[in-house]
């Protein structure tokens, strides 16, 4: 549980100690290194020691809040799939907040709502890349938590940006002009 970071979720699970909910949701606040701090729905904070986090049943519910599509039916019918900010997901229900189509939007919404199924937005992902003008780029640099792992910096170069594997990798093609 070492890669808990500030703004992810936890999900407290069967065997969880009794200061904790099961099929509660908590965010986590703060990371200090050796601790955490969580917050639960009614405002209490919690501080859980890291190596208690590794016996403590918790599913780490990575990648939220993100936008996604909800509805209530499988299929995803045009007229009742919608554009939702889902902040966690809890007992086969997807929470999100309530007419919140952008993270920005879901700052100031409070009200939630539950959803039986919900799916990523592919055509977001295709878009965000569309979006990124790079007619003027000619360094690419890959930083890791090591530092800059790869530098190319070419007046001749010219990037391009692919996403594949269903928006699970991203290329860059680095070709001479």
């Amino acid at each position: 549980m070492k890669d808990i970071k500030k703004g992810d979720y936890l999900l407290a699970e069967r065997g969880c100690p009794p200061y904790l909910t099961e099929g509660k949701t908590y965010e986590v606040i703060q990371n200090y290194g050796d601790s955490c701090l969580i917050i639960e729905d009614a405002g209490g904070i919690i501080e859980i020691f890291n190596e208690d986090l590794e016996t403590v049943r918790f599913k780490h519910l990575k990648g939220y809040p993100k936008v996604m599509e909800v509805s209530a039916y499988e299929s995803f019918p045009s007229d009742r799939t919608f554009k939702r900010v889902v902040f966690t997901q809890k007992n086969g229900w997807y929470l999100a907040w309530n007419y919140a189509k952008t993270l920005e939007d879901a700052e100031e919404e409070t009200a939630c709502s539950g959803w039986k199924y919900a799916r990523d937005i592919e055509e977001d992902k295709e878009e965000h890349i569309q979006q990124i003008d790079t007619s003027n780029v000619n360094r690419v640099e890959v930083i890791d938590d090591k530092g800059r792992s790869y530098v190319n910096w070419k007046d001749s170069n010219n990037v391009e940006l692919s996403q594949q594997d269903d928006g699970k990798t991203l290329k860059i093609f680095i070709k001479s002009r």
